[in-house]
């Protein structure tokens, strides 16, 4: 399946490929191994249960289910509910699929509403600031979580935090890294804060151009963690070799 973004259209070249190895009843593989947009559909199956003409049925399936994902791209956010967050013992929102508008006196909480929703996109508040100052003051824990709509399908996301850890949930299943979000969740968000980003150090700039990058190629934030590591071995052996000079 190649998406050509340019054109706007979607062509799909379909070819048939078997490893030789017969599945339970039958298997499907997905293959975009170099990143390239083009995604080769394999199917193992069992010749004694299915027919070539299941097995075309099935691909003409997949190949309307993939067309509509493309189609219906969008991140819908439909309801936002948490526990001992900040300000907050307990609250729900439920959002229409236009413009929401949050209003009310200073202080009562509106930006915290707009932080735990973009918590989603990195696992990280945007304001820089600990996990554990997140957990209401009274609490010993918070709990974030989302109901939205992704490429047409309903997903559900949870984020808990208590005063030693941090563990995150995507539709039910427990992702091993915070890293695991980037690219799920994309919101754009500004803030007073944001103005840093002209008049402040270069450093504010370098971590927002980062994590942008890192939520469009989740691959990018892995090779950057290397990176660091890599440059901050490089300055310990710096240091270690300028004592012995």
């Amino acid at each position: 399946m190649r998406n050509n973004k340019q054109s706007a259209q979607t062509n799909y070249e379909a070819s048939w490929l078997f490893n030789g190895n017969a599945s339970e009843d039958i298997e499907i593989h997905f293959f975009d191994v170099n990143d390239t947009g083009i995604i080769d559909v394999a199917y193992d199956y069992k010749t004694s249960k299915y027919t070539s003409s299941d097995i075309n049925a099935i691909h003409s399936r997949i190949l309307h289910m993939i067309n509509q994902i493309i189609e219906n791209n969008d991140i819908l956010l439909k309801e936002l509910e948490i526990v001992n967050y900040r300000n907050y013992e307990k609250a729900k929102v439920n959002f229409c699929s236009g413009t929401n508008i949050f209003y009310g006196k200073n202080a009562q909480g509106k930006t915290n509403l707009l932080e735990a929703v973009s918590l989603f996109s990195s696992g990280k508040s945007y304001r820089r600031v600990l996990d554990r100052n997140l957990i209401n003051l009274e609490k010993d824990f918070t709990k974030i979580k989302v109901l939205f709509e992704s490429y047409g399908c309903e997903k559900d996301a949870e984020i808990l935090i208590n005063k030693n850890k941090k563990f995150i949930k995507l539709c039910g299943s427990n992702l091993r890294k915070t890293s695991e979000i980037l690219g799920v969740f994309k919101t754009v968000l500004f803030s007073p804060e944001e103005m840093y980003l002209v008049s402040g150090a270069p450093e504010l700039r370098r971590n927002f151009t980062d994590m942008l990058l890192s939520s469009e190629k989740p691959l990018y934030y892995s090779i950057l963690k290397k990176y660091y590591k890599i440059l901050k071995q490089k300055n310990n052996y710096n240091q270690k070799m300028d004592g012995k000079v």
